[in-house]
């Protein structure tokens, strides 16, 4: 009984959402496509140009001396050519806000990080996207992504022998009772 109970407990703490950090280490890349960005506010009397905004945050401490990220921006999708290119260095000062030029424009595009050198930790991204209207007010649509690293092979094995165990033994207590 207590093995079906932590096996119950086990399958609903793996099904719920998490939210985390992504923590990325030299080589590795971490991308995002969106097909559309929430709409969030009209502004009035704001005076501009339609434009896309990029804004990513570390977690504290984690942009250290020597540390490189490589960021890319695409009007579409991953697959055509960057819309821009830019490589950051821990000179600069995180957190990195960035103005896309009107990319983002019919409210889809998408952006890669790559980590070029160190170790850097991503605590959260905002993407935006600014249009105006034919009245001058612009309208504000934005996209929070907190990204959530996929788990890891060895995780899926052990919740899959776990359950596998679980529904053996089961099965097993189940054949006992209809035989006695």
């Amino acid at each position: 009984m207590k093995r079906i109970l932590l096996l119950l407990v086990l399958s609903v703490a793996t099904s719920m959402p998490s939210h985390g950090q992504l923590v990325l280490s030299p080589g590795e890349a971490y991308s995002y496509q969106f097909d559309t960005l929430p709409f969030n506010r009209r502004i009035v009397g704001q005076p501009g140009a339609n434009y896309g905004y990029f804004y990513l945050a570390f977690a504290p401490s984690t942009f250290d001396a020597g540390d490189s990220i490589r960021l890319e921006f695409f009007e579409n999708s991953l697959a055509e050519a960057p819309l821009r290119t830019m490589d950051f260095t821990s000179t600069s000062d995180p957190p990195i806000g960035i103005y896309v030029g009107a990319a983002w424009q019919d409210i889809q595009g998408a952006f890669r990080i790559t980590q070029l050198s160190g170790s850097e930790t991503v605590d959260s991204i905002n993407v935006q996207a600014v249009k105006m209207n034919p009245d001058f007010s612009f309208n504000y649509y934005q996209q929070i992504v907190t990204p959530v690293p996929e788990p890891s092979v060895l995780a899926f094995f052990v919740i899959a022998a776990t359950a596998l165990a679980g529904w053996r033994r089961w099965r097993i207590y189940c054949h006992r009772q209809r035989g006695s």
